[in-house]
């Protein structure tokens, strides 16, 4: 950020240079400052930020034209409500009248600018990261939230996605190594992109069969950390690529994998699990996990891309930087294309035994993708999953068919996670063994490592978890007393030819997550 008039390199055209001082504008002003980009100019006055756009083209962009400026700030305004309603206001006129240029009123108009409430920049979530002043539930939110948007956004159908897909990340992969001069990450970049078109192959009936399904939709296009702030107590998208159509046109997995990676580049990987775990089970589209390893793959290229461009730029400070999140970047591409060997984990035990408890915050630490059967349940059933159904044991929500087919249900997402590379942490009772062995097969079938976290806790415990977790109301579950003594009595024991292995955890004990997450990464 830089204050009008205190840096040279900054050229302002006679219009923005007048908007350099308070008394063009009709609202009280603190201060006036200046942030430029490569298209824009963005005016900040204490209450407010006008962006306006600078009259320049580039092979990605035509601002040329004082029509087209106007046309990109509506577009601008248009796509940004969809995200931050609050934040962005209007579109203004610049005007002319004799020698005087002020922001709206009458006159000859000579420019638009997108007016906006002016947020703190220290609430930026890049920001917010970096001095760990971000909280896991934020995330969360932020991934229930953006996946109500997406429900409720335009389906865009293309010809053929894999092949437009294709196209997109193999050319954005080679201008990344263009910009790329140091030896070791050169060579790395020769293998990604060996890497790139593998996946590209063995994903194309997944991401046509996405496009025809609906998932291609018209979304932010550059959700990344620089592009989320903390506005009103809540995290907010900003700044959608608004300029060409092709950027934001994209699967709806490619947006929420632009998030996941550049929050783990940044070392919280537990924040990416957060928000991709809540996303996916407000959409309820496991299938995106296919493509996650595929889109933050090129995701971390975009960025290492950038980077790289900025280094090679005259004059650019934090060169040193700026490598360093280029050499990052790059090494995340690397170990998303690399062969993974996930693991397929059951939850097993009572009703308030602490298995969603134990479950949610595995998948932070691991990281994994976590499935309740709660959820699903009542997905199948047509059921918010606060919603109550009042089902007695065995009846309503309950009955052994709806129990099947969730099941059936938990083993299909399940499937789709695991082809993903991603670990799975299935959160059901398992205390029948023919639902252990519908996840032995499939772990055979997929030859990933089947694990079993046996949860315990005192009877006592589970009668006051039980209470609580009712008395609250928000959660999926409907169990009490009552379900739990069904469980106990249709309860069969795990048998040593199940072929499962199977690991204890007392959910009361202080070091209960590590010693499951210690247990879980020993590979034996």
């Amino acid at each position: 950020m830089s204050r009008v008039g205190q840096h040279a390199e900054i050229m302002l055209p006679p219009a923005l240079a007048a908007l350099a001082t308070p008394a063009a504008y009709s609202h009280a002003v603190t201060a006036v400052e200046l942030i430029e980009t490569h298209i824009s100019w963005v005016i900040l006055t204490g209450s407010f930020a006008y962006k306006i756009k600078r009259p320049v083209q580039y092979p990605f962009v035509d601002f040329r034209s004082l029509a087209q400026r106007e046309y990109f700030c509506r577009e601008e305004l248009r796509l940004n409500r969809r995200f931050a309603p609050d934040v962005y206001l209007d579109v203004c006129t610049v005007v002319r009248r004799g020698a005087t240029v002020t922001m709206g009123g009458e006159g000859e108009i000579v420019e638009y600018a997108v007016r906006m409430r002016q947020f703190d920049p220290l609430q930026e979530l890049g920001t917010l990261v970096e001095r760990d002043d971000v909280a896991v539930p934020e995330l969360h939110d932020f991934g229930v939230r953006l996946a109500g948007l997406h429900a409720n956004m335009t389906s865009i159908l293309h010809a053929c996605e894999s092949d437009r897909t294709r196209g997109v990340l193999l050319e954005n992969a080679r201008q990344c190594m263009a910009v790329t001069d140091a030896d070791p990450e050169r060579v790395i970049m020769r293998r990604v992109t060996v890497l790139l078109g593998k996946r590209l192959t063995a994903c194309q009936e997944v991401l046509d069969a996405r496009s025809r399904e609906g998932r291609v939709r018209e979304c932010h296009g550059d959700l990344h950390m620089s592009n989320v702030a903390r506005i009103d107590g809540r995290l907010l998208a900003f700044d959608c690529l608004e300029f060409d159509p092709e950027f934001r046109h994209i699967d709806v997995a490619q947006e929420v994998a632009f998030l996941a990676m550049d929050l783990t580049v940044h070392g919280r990987a537990d924040l990416a699990s957060a928000f991709l775990n809540a996303w996916l089970a407000t959409s309820g589209d496991y299938a995106a996990v296919e493509l996650l390893d595929l889109f933050e793959a090129h995701c971390a290229l975009v960025r290492a891309k950038v980077s790289g461009l900025n280094i090679t730029r005259p004059a650019t400070r934090h060169q040193s930087a700026l490598r360093e999140r280029q050499v990052k970047c790059i090494a995340h591409a690397d170990a998303r294309l690399a062969t993974a060997r996930p693991q397929l984990i059951l939850m097993h035990g009572l009703s308030g035994s602490g298995k969603s408890w134990l479950a949610a915050r595995l998948a932070l630490a691991m990281p994994a993708i976590h499935l309740r059967s709660d959820i699903e349940r009542k997905r199948l059933a047509g059921l918010a999953p606060q919603r109550s159904s009042s089902s007695l044991p065995g009846a309503g929500l309950y009955v052994p068919e709806l129990t099947q087919a969730t099941y059936a249900r938990l083993v299909e997402l399940a499937a789709a996670v695991l082809r993903g590379g991603r670990s799975a942490l299935i959160d059901a009772t398992f205390l029948e063994r023919d639902k252990r062995a519908l996840f032995a097969s499939l772990a055979g079938k997929l030859g990933a490592p089947l694990k079993l976290l046996d949860c315990r806790a005192p009877d006592d415990v589970l009668r006051a978890r039980l209470v609580a977790r009712r008395s609250a109301g928000h959660d999926p579950s409907e169990a009490d007393q009552d379900v739990v003594q069904w469980q106990r009595d249709h309860a069969e024991p795990i048998g040593h030819d199940e072929g499962i292995r199977v690991l204890k955890v007392d959910t009361t004990a202080a070091q209960a997550v590590d010693l499951a997450h210690r247990q879980l990464a020993d590979r034996d």
